[in-house]
């Protein structure tokens, strides 16, 4: 019953016709009573999958269960949206420990409704109805913008301490809420329209349903309408009039208004010549102080009403008024710091570990008011606002909604490319006015929101380095400052002494915990990039040759950071790379990641000399692909190329855990890839094939000689006329003539060198192998160097992957290939031996639930990989025990702004989805106390995972902060 009540929820806050809600007084017009064939229409567009009949159903099931507990006196064949919601969030929350929270049961119902509808909404419906105590005992709005649940013995389990080891800065604030509160306050700023112009022309929501007769508005139309929509109803709410021009109204009712009041009537005369000689309009105004206040607040409140509609009716009209409602706003805000106009008249406390919370309090304020209101008037009883004025918030909350589609993903479409497009509307409108402080503010509201509020003892923070070490010292000192704000010295010292995980401390005369510097570090991560479109390539420049260049640069201003600004070098721990890896594979980092994991920084403090620790690797890899094998390969190219030993990291590595069959079933058995990669691909697999000795492979190993073959040939045809020539080079032994795959793998081996030691067709020799940058050019860690390097062969097929134009123009080719049963279980069976090299050489995987669930073809967190890397303490089963490789993993958040979760809620929805799983006989497979167990186990390697827990908190001077 709750699937069905919260799908239809979705529906009306997600997809009602906003342009119909604001058509006032004509027939298309939509109320918040949704009419049930409407209602229907929606449902079938929404879900394919249900009949006419079958959808009349799930209404009328909906609208029974409501009539039982005599919830929202329904009336003909409509729905009314907020009494659904209310129903809705009746049966999913509660409070608990003085705080609203989820009941655990329905986690998973209440994760998918909020990814649609956000959190603010619901959680306020049931202050609404059941927390006038809650609201009178606290008085605030200041809750963590993802609630906890009521299942306290996994909160107990889990407060015994948490590792976020994956937690992107700029990605972990509430960005949308944050957006839109200065989108509220700011409708008038032009800078945004290109913004605003850049989502429409590539619209996310692909949900969207279009109807007849019904001309739609720009995205930027309706957010200024949302912007006097919530100006007129705080209005309402405060008795603060608002002015949008001039009121006038007739002489005939000024004159019934001043009689009423018991006053003489004034003559108006026209102006000279004024047509007809009438009187004029008289400007309401002119009646303050003559008629009675509370007469003269009803006239100026429907002459304010009036304006609101005509400026609301309009496609245009809006567009004209945008400066005087700009103008209100900052009168409402004036002497004010506050970025948002509603903190100034709301009511509220600071409570424990909350203030960072405070800049969302006011819209939850605002959104309790009505609400408020609204409750009593759906049970019929006597309210403050009109039915007008109650579809008008009905609108608002779809404007948002709207705009809370194009900037959070939630559109279900897989790919790291659908994601990043989200990720690139994240600071449209989250930095206006001032760019500086609204960084502040977002790195304050993150990492305090996580360390203040939760039990996580360390954290580690992503963020990307500065071309020099004299701004990276600056963006971390910024940080540090801002997170670190209000915290006294002595504090940080105190705590670092106790080694208090959670000791009080005193921060403006209230009481926090944990926000300490020690707490959490840095992780500088590189971005990566597409390679340089084919046409300006350039004849001496290798592949991806600009990137290549600015990671170089990043990587000097990191080692200068070290060595010139220790204080500052040391809160940097680790490096990475993120972003999209199709098309940017781990060779591009290798060198440079060598060279800093390898490099050792000494730096005196004034009594004696120490080193800063070497720096760690976390890398993204095998989190998108177009094929497995191609994820499986770049998980062994960045642990050959990158030097990854143990203690280092893989981020996400889903292709190593992902159901194979399932995968290469989705996608119909074809893959759609890069003439390039696929060549690669195959050779590396053949390789593997015969690395692992997997048995019974004959046919497979056929096939892929076979697509070697052709695919080399047509790639690389240029390489026999270089043969042929026999044009020796310098430092190059005589051309054989082999170029069998053997060859081309290992040619593949020297993609973990730098290119420019080959771009004369061979191997430059003249190499300072006792400087410690030059020593990184070339990988010595994991291939037979020196014998595979003098191989002419390997050098030509290496130099032409880069330099060669006719190699790199078939390569970027790209095809649709049909692929054979056998190779679907060569790659299962090459993904099982992975698993357990991965546990020989002692790396972690970093693994994130619900990015993985949003970006992946994953359906259900029940599907996420982590229990096929580690199940000790989810089974008893000793088959299922040996056969699991039990990888160290750790559960994290990504990002956890853009997906709106929280480290404890991976946690819990992780358990939620284990105990859906079911035998055949239909009971549950996992017993909870076990789930709880193999949970527990994984918040210990995540623990033992933190590169922050090999810090020792004495190397942390408090003269650096």
């Amino acid at each position: 019953m709750i699937s069905r009540t919260t799908q239809i929820v979705k529906i009306l806050f997600r997809r009602v016709s906003i342009e119909r809600l604001l058509s006032f007084g004509m027939e298309q017009q939509l109320f918040y009573e949704i009419n049930k064939e409407y209602l229907k229409g929606l449902m079938l567009t929404s879900k394919y999958e249900f009949s006419d009949t079958e959808v009349e159903a799930q209404i009328r099931e909906v609208r029974s269960e409501m009539r039982k507990i005599r919830f929202g006196q329904e009336t003909g064949d409509g729905i009314n949206a907020f009494a659904v919601l209310f129903f809705c969030v009746k049966e999913i929350l509660t409070f608990y420990e003085n705080h609203v929270v989820c009941q655990y049961r329905y986690l998973l119902d209440w994760n998918a409704l909020t990814r649609d509808i956000g959190e603010d909404l619901p959680v306020v419906a049931l202050i609404t109805m059941e927390g006038e105590a809650y609201i009178n005992a606290r008085g605030d709005f200041y809750w963590p913008p993802v609630i906890k649940h009521n299942n306290g013995q996994l909160n107990r389990i889990l407060d015994k301490g948490l590792a976020d080891n994956h937690f992107h800065l700029r990605c972990a604030a509430p960005y949308f809420e944050v957006s839109w509160i200065n989108l509220m306050n700011n409708p008038g700023r032009v800078d945004t329209l290109q913004f605003f112009v850049q989502m429409e022309s590539n619209y996310r929501d692909k949900d969207k349903k279009a109807e007849i007769n019904v001309t739609k508005r720009s995205l930027r139309n309706l957010v200024m309408c949302a912007a006097l929509i919530r100006l007129y109803l705080f209005s309402r709410i405060t008795d603060i009039p608002i002015h949008f021009s001039e009121y006038f109204i007739s002489p005939e009712e000024a004159d019934s208004e001043f009689r009423a009041a018991g006053r003489e009537v004034e003559e108006n005369k026209a102006n000279e010549g004024s047509i007809g000689h009438k009187r004029e309009y008289v400007n309401l105004r002119q009646l303050k102080g003559r008629i009675p206040d509370e007469r003269y607040r009803m006239l100026y409140q429907r002459e304010t009403w009036t304006a609101v509609k005509r400026i609301l009716a309009g496609q245009y009209e809006i567009l004209a008024e945008i400066a005087g409602i700009q103008s209100n706003i900052d009168s409402l805000q004036m002497l004010s710091h506050d970025v948002d106009y509603l903190l100034k008249y709301m009511r509220g406390n600071c409570f424990e570990g909350e203030s960072e919370y405070k800049i969302l309090s006011g819209e939850r304020w605002f959104i309790y008011q009505i609400m408020n209101s609204m409750q009593r008037h759906v049970n019929n009883e006597s309210c403050m606002f009109s039915r007008d004025e109650y579809n008008l918030f009905f609108a608002y909350l779809r404007i948002k909604n709207e705009l809370r589609h194009e900037l959070i993903q939630t559109n279900g479409v897989v790919g790291l490319e659908n994601f990043q497009i989200y990720q690139s509307r994240k600071d449209y409108f989250s930095h206006i006015n001032n760019w500086e402080e609204g960084e502040k503010r977002l790195a304050r509201l993150a990492v305090r929101g996580v360390l203040s509020n939760s039990p996580v003892q360390y954290l580690e923070v992503r963020i990307s380095p500065d071309m020099s070490a004299e701004r990276n010292a600056e963006n971390i000192r910024k940080y540090d400052e801002a997170i670190c704000h209000g915290i006294s010295k002595e504090d940080i010292f105190e705590d670092m002494m106790k080694n208090l995980q959670a000791s009080p401390w005193v921060l403006r005369g209230q009481k926090h915990t944990g926000v300490m510097p020690h707490k959490y570090y840095y992780i500088f991560h590189f971005n990566k990039k597409a390679d340089t479109p084919l046409e300006k390539f350039g004849p001496l420049t290798s592949r991806h040759y600009q990137l290549r260049q600015q990671i170089a640069q990043k990587t000097e201003a990191i080692l200068l950071l070290r060595r010139d600004y220790p204080e500052y070098g040391k809160r940097v721990i680790a490096i990475d790379a993120c972003s999209q890896e199709i098309g940017c594979r781990p060779e591009v980092f290798a060198c440079s990641f060598r060279l800093l994991k390898n490099y050792v920084t000494p730096f005196p403090t004034g009594i004696e000399t120490l080193e800063l620790p070497q720096l760690k690797i976390s890398y993204h890899v095998g989190e998108d692909f177009l094929d497995i094998t191609d994820g499986l390969r770049a998980i062994d190219e960045a642990i050959r190329f990158l030097n990854l030993d143990c203690g280092d990291r893989l981020g996400h590595a889903l292709a190593l855990g992902i159901d194979v069959r399932k995968w290469y079933a989705v996608k119909g058995n074809h893959i759609t890839i890069s003439l390039q990669d696929f060549l690669d691909n195959v050779v590396w697999l053949h390789h593997v094939l015969n690395k692992y000795n997997i048995k019974d492979m004959s046919p497979l190993k056929g096939w892929l000689e076979e697509m070697y073959s052709y695919y080399f040939n047509y790639i690389y045809q240029g390489c026999a006329g270089i043969l042929n020539s026999n044009n020796h080079h310098q430092n190059r032994e005589e051309y054989t003539g082999n170029l069998d795959l053997n060859t081309y793998y290992y040619a593949w081996l020297l993609r973990g060198d730098d290119p420019q030691i080959y771009k004369d067709c061979g191997y430059d020799k003249s190499i300072d192998f006792g400087k410690q940058g030059d020593k990184y050019v070339v990988n010595v860690a994991h291939m037979r160097t020196e014998d595979i390097r003098k191989i002419p062969e390997v050098t030509l097929i290496y130099y032409m992957y880069h330099y060669d134009r006719n190699v790199r123009y078939r390569g970027s080719e790209e095809k649709t290939i049909a692929l054979p049963p056998y190779y679907i279980d060569g790659v299962a069976a090459i993904q099982k031996e992975m698993q357990e090299e991965i546990v020989r050489r002692g790396l972690a995987i970093e693994t994130m639930p619900s990015s993985n669930v949003n970006i992946s073809i994953m359906e259900n967190y029940n599907e996420h990989p982590i229990r096929v890397f580690y199940n000790m303490g989810l089974t008893m089963n000793e088959f299922e025990l040996l056969e699991c490789p039990q990888i160290n993993v750790s559960i994290n958040t990504d990002n956890n702004g853009t997906f709106a979760t929280r480290l404890e809620n991976e946690y819990a929805l992780l358990a939620c989805a284990m105990e859906q799983i079911k035998l055949e006989n239909g009971k549950p497979k996992y017993k909870r106390e076990a789930i709880y167990n193999w949970l527990d186990n994984i918040r210990k390697m995540g623990l033992r995972q933190a590169f922050a827990k090999e810090r020792k908190d004495y190397e942390i001077y408090v003269s650096d902060i």
